[in-house]
């Protein structure tokens, strides 16, 4: 059924450190939708160097796509998708890996980051859009069938 899979990643597509709406509404818009109804959808990239778009790229409709980021879990993005997942990982924890990862490239910009994130939640409540929710604890990582 399907030829492969190709992953977008929100962190790809975000238009600066200001972008977590607009990406939430672009991949619905150009990337979900029109694969909805059988057509290639599309995704505008994010050039962080430059802080400019950095092109588009294409999904073919007989592609399985997976949408990883925050942002891609909301209603209307759940209705066009086979599946949603939300990983559930303590605030402290995430600003860790975070830092770990981007370092002091992140660091100034990781509570106007955090704020856009509660605003994204308060808004679109992604972990009651999910089917699964995978915990994240101290001691492991636990799958949770979610209740729908």
């Amino acid at each position: 059924m399907w030829d492969s899979s190709v992953v977008v990643r929100l962190d790809d597509i975000y238009p600066g450190w200001d972008g977590l709406a607009w990406a939430v509404d672009h991949i619905r818009t150009e990337l979900l939708e029109p694969r909805s109804v059988g057509r290639p959808g599309r995704w505008r990239g994010w050039d962080w160097t430059t802080n400019a778009p950095a092109g588009w790229h294409v999904v073919e409709p007989g592609r399985r796509l997976i949408v990883e980021g925050v942002g891609a879990l909301t209603g209307p993005n759940r209705a066009l998708a086979d599946l949603g997942i939300w990983v559930d990982t303590d605030d402290d924890e995430r600003k860790r890996r975070a830092l770990q990862r981007d370092g002091d490239t992140y660091r100034p910009y990781w509570e106007r980051w955090a704020a856009q994130e509660v605003e994204y939640m308060a808004t679109y409540q992604p972990r009651a859009q999910a089917d699964w929710i995978l915990s994240e604890t101290p001691e492991g990582r636990v799958w949770i069938p979610a209740i729908q």
